[in-house]
């Protein structure tokens, strides 16, 4: 957005320096100061519709997390008896922006191969209309259906699976740990592969420490989350794991994901921040209190 705002800017400087020029022919001179004034109008609704967009959805976020949030204080939780499913990205990491640059600045021909290809969009759509959106099945799908693109698809991988692990939310899920909440399970929609790679990566350390992970799984046909039989994959663990568990906690960024996990009685509590999400377990009992 910030990008589509510096275009305009440059936009309205360049129909300034166009009628500068003395020497280009006046038709010239008003075909093209025409062309770039059309185009920064374009790009300025573009960039109020982007504003809006966002902050309609920011609304509906902090909507959502309200209305959780209310529903779960307002019962009686035991800790003991409590299953907690934690998101990973957009909870415990986000976009690494210095790696994603690094890396479309040493490849990007390859990057933008298969960012472009026609088939990459296609793709995407399918699986995202499947509930398959898991970029390791993405890629790997990519490849198959256009070979061609196998070295490029890799470089766009690194792209879109460079996160950077957030130690503020590694800290909080330490005192989530020993707030006495009975199991604790990540619930993302990594595939095997990236998740196993997270695990040697630094700042991730606490993935040991979850009682279960659950991701994408190719004998699942890699569905992910909001897929119902991603949801019913989970409840069955807890079911058979926990028999005691009287309340299963969804962690989310993703609105619509705290909304599919309740069709299968599974409660959630929409993530806005690390200081809103410690407040949230606080009140609900579920954090262990920090010592000074």
């Amino acid at each position: 957005m910030k990008k589509l705002l510096l275009i305009s800017l440059l936009c309205v400087s360049t129909n300034q320096t166009i009628h500068a020029m003395d020497w280009i022919p006046t038709a010239t001179k008003a075909v093209a100061a025409s062309t770039v004034k059309i185009t920064g109008v374009a790009i300025g609704i573009l960039v109020s519709a982007l504003c809006i967009r966002q902050a309609v959805k920011a609304w509906q976020k902090r909507q959502a997390a309200h209305d959780c949030f209310a529903t779960l204080k307002a019962r009686t939780i035991d800790p003991a008896k409590t299953v907690i499913l934690w998101d990973l990205h957009g909870v415990f990491s986000h976009p690494d922006w210095k790696t994603i640059l690094s890396t479309a600045v040493r490849n990007p021909a390859n990057v933008w191969h298969a960012l472009s290809h026609r088939e990459t969009y296609r793709t995407f759509m399918q699986l995202r209309k499947e509930q398959k959106m898991c970029f390791e099945h993405f890629f790997a799908e990519l490849t198959r259906r256009v070979p061609e693109l196998t070295d490029s698809a890799l470089h766009a991988q690194a792209l879109v699976s460079a996160q950077k692990a957030d130690s503020d939310m590694a800290a909080l899920f330490k005192r989530a740990k020993t707030g006495g909440a009975h199991a604790h399970i990540l619930f993302t929609n990594n595939g095997p592969v990236a998740q196993e790679k997270l695990r040697t990566k630094s700042g991730y350390e606490f993935l040991g420490q979850y009682d279960h992970i659950f991701t994408c799984s190719p004998d699942d046909a890699f569905i992910a989350k909001p897929h119902p039989g991603y949801f019913t994959r989970v409840m069955n663990h807890v079911k058979k794991t926990y028999p005691n568990a009287q309340t299963v906690i969804l962690i989310d960024d993703k609105p619509k994901n705290i909304y599919a996990a309740k069709d299968h009685g599974i409660d959630g509590l929409v993530f806005r921040s690390c200081k809103q999400l410690e407040g949230e377990l606080a009140e609900l009992g579920l954090l262990h209190t920090k010592t000074e």
